[in-house]
């Protein structure tokens, strides 16, 4: 098994996907919330928009840093053969929160 650099998605204020190159799955994601806003509701992850396969719900606290390991994960998001596209969403709202995401993929043979 292979890991990439990790990949970061920063300063996250709203809706957004992030692509899972082919042939890598995720092994753990590392969320920073930069301000003193929570997310409401949390944050859910998924394969489709408004999908919860990845992540059901991930509570984000402001000024706070969450590890999510790969035990954690519903879904690591896996294909040898395609780009998969991950939807992260608030559950509820945003409320002015700002986030950085990071992703460690690992490549799988």
């Amino acid at each position: 098994m292979a890991f990439l650099p990790t990949l970061k998605l920063s300063s996250v204020t709203s809706n957004v996907t992030f692509v899972v190159p082919a042939g890598y799955s995720i092994n753990q994601l590392i969320i920073e919330s930069t301000n003193e806003n929570a997310v409401t509701g949390g944050l859910r992850l998924g394969t489709t928009d408004g999908g919860t396969d990845v992540v059901l719900s991930l509570s984000v606290a402001g000024n706070s840093l969450q590890i999510v390991s790969d035990a954690t994960l519903l879904k690591r998001v896996f294909s040898f053969s395609s780009d998969q596209t991950l939807y992260i969403q608030a559950v509820t709202l945003w409320n002015s929160a700002s986030l950085n995401i990071y992703f460690v993929l690992c490549k799988l043979k």
